[in-house]
């Protein structure tokens, strides 16, 4: 609840004294008041537009969160089928199943690069700016959910998760598109075009490791986890580096 005789700013909406909701409610109100003329500011232009970045950031940075923390629990469980095409094409297939699924407007939208600020407050701002910034967080998803005032529910921000769902999907179709190309994924090709990187890398590596064999080594776990689950083996991370 708010007191509209008061001005509230960004601190209050990141201290939970007022919710996102509120802070609609209150910009339209003192657009409200400025054409009436009455001087009773209820949030500045200010503080508005930076608690409109606030959520945004907040949307698109739990977004990415969820897909890499996703994404890398599947890829470990595709290593462990005993049938990973089969695993991974039934997987896109889900995916495009479920987001085809979700009405128009919520699709449009995800289409678009837009967001929705549904259940994203000052408490859920601060919480994705701690975990992004931990680099032990293993979340497989981030939720958030908004009071339906109409329904009397707790309701999910739908546009979110479709965005996680429609990212993910098209890096697993990414990652199907690769291995076709290639027949496998450690093929010649693609670690053509990464040749620069694994030289510079390779180098940072060998500085820290007492031989070319475990640098070797912690290249190829590097390289996996930087494209995607490829592999690269040591004869080609040696022709990389000038050893062959």
């Amino acid at each position: 609840m708010t007191d509209d005789k008061k001005k509230y700013t960004y601190a209050d909406w990141l201290n939970g004294i007022i919710k996102t909701p509120d802070v609609h409610r209150l910009i339209i109100q003192e657009r409200i008041n400025r054409e009436l003329g009455q001087d009773e500011p209820c949030i500045s232009q200010k503080d508005y537009q930076k608690i409109k970045e606030a959520i945004k950031s907040t949307f698109f940075d739990a977004v990415e969160l969820s897909v890499k923390n996703r994404y890398r629990d599947l890829m470990n469980r595709h290593k462990r089928s005993p049938y990973p095409d089969q695993f991974l094409n039934d997987l896109i297939q889900e995916l495009e199943n479920r987001f085809n699924d979700r009405d128009d407007s919520t699709r449009k939208t995800v289409l678009s690069g837009d967001y929705h600020s549904k259940g994203i407050n000052g408490s859920e701002f601060k919480f994705v700016e701690k975990v992004k910034n931990d680099e032990t967080n293993k979340r497989t998803s981030i939720v958030f959910s908004g009071w339906h005032p109409k329904k009397e529910i707790w309701v999910k921000n739908d546009v979110y998760l479709a965005t996680v769902e429609w990212k993910l999907l098209q890096q697993l179709k990414e990652l199907t598109e690769n291995k076709g190309k290639n027949n496998s994924s450690s093929g010649y090709g693609l670690h053509q075009e990464n040749e620069e990187w694994v030289k510079r890398k390779w180098s940072e590596i060998r500085e820290n490791k007492p031989s070319d064999n475990q640098a070797d080594i912690e290249l190829i776990k590097l390289y996996r986890k930087e494209f995607n689950g490829m592999t690269i083996s040591k004869s080609q991370i040696q022709r990389f580096t000038g050893r062959q």
